[in-house]
């Protein structure tokens, strides 16, 4: 074996998943026959009665994943596991040696958001690591060199070329808009499928584009807060990864509900970004399913 624990996901109540194999694969309601060498897999069906009883593995730990949803939903989650057969979080989610995923994180002026997912991946650098900070500007090179990450400026056409990454020596595994303020191209989309994660300043799907408060305070909005989102080819229009909602003060001015607000975005993109480094997201058409881990110990 080469590091994979067990892991038990349950998707719905009375439903559960256990993993095994370097890569864990997944055989709907049945025991895999495993090649030469490979680890047995264990799977509970989507009933809840045991396809087999759990094969002999060495883990030392057990990851149980667990998500609510509406009946409806499972039987959409039911079918991508069906047909992708192998659910996107499992691969790495449970390696006892995967490497910290690299994030390019690009920034404009904001200091919060940038400054939660520096802070968050210096605390986790065996999780994820910011391999580069990359601006249109310089207001935030003091805070990438204060946290130890390169900085890079350039034109949006420079920074957006197919070819940015690899001339400044970096591979990223997923891509952060920490209040990023330009759109990116459809290319750079397209090459990194639900590996880009966004924060915009409102409560989705109210409020897209840009002066988002501004707006808010003009239509009197009781509610207001922050939304890090996947993004797509449409504009602020991919799956939400998670919100943060606060109240707000009819005597609030322009200048405090922004700087307000400015806390909430932080926070939900640092949720974002680490549950999708943690690999406990599943994109499920216009949703993304997300898990909640907890490590009990022992196979389950």
């Amino acid at each position: 074996m080469s590091g994979y624990d067990a892991a038990s996901y349950s998707f719905y109540e009375g439903v559960d998943y256990s993993f095994y194999g370097d890569p864990p694969q997944i055989v709907m309601g049945a025991i895999a026959q495993p090649a030469a060498g490979e680890a047995e897999i264990g799977i509970k069906d989507l009933v809840g009665a045991e396809a087999g009883a759990l094969a002999p593995h060495a883990a030392t730990r057990t990851l149980a994943w667990r998500a609510r949803m509406t009946q409806a939903r499972f039987e959409e989650v039911r079918q991508v596991l069906a047909e992708c057969r192998m659910p996107v979080i499992a691969a790495r989610a449970v390696s006892a040696n995967a490497s910290a995923q690299q994030i390019a994180l690009f920034v404009t002026r904001q200091e919060e958001s940038p400054r939660a997912v520096l802070e968050w991946c210096q605390a986790n650098h065996d999780k994820a690591q910011v391999c580069a900070v990359i601006s249109t500007n310089a207001a935030l090179e003091p805070l990438a060199r204060a946290h130890g990450v390169p900085f890079f400026v350039g034109g949006e056409q420079r920074l957006h070329a197919a070819d940015f990454f690899a001339s400044i020596g970096i591979a990223p595994d997923l891509i952060v808009l920490a209040r990023y303020m330009r759109i990116l191209p459809p290319e750079m989309v397209a090459r990194f499928p639900h590996r880009i994660i966004n924060v915009h300043h409102a409560l989705l799907p109210a409020f897209v584009g840009a002066n988002t408060y501004e707006r808010a305070l003009a239509r009197g909005v009781r509610v207001m807060g922050a939304t890090a989102h996947y993004v797509t080819d449409a504009l602020d229009e991919g799956p939400i990864i998670c919100q943060q909602a606060f109240a707000v003060d009819p005597a609030q001015t322009l200048a405090s509900l922004k700087q307000h607000g400015a806390q909430f975005e932080a926070l939900a993109l640092r949720n974002a970004v680490r549950a999708h480094v943690e690999h406990r997201l599943l994109p499920v058409g216009s949703h993304v399913v997300r898990f909640e881990c907890s490590e009990t110990g022992g196979l389950a």
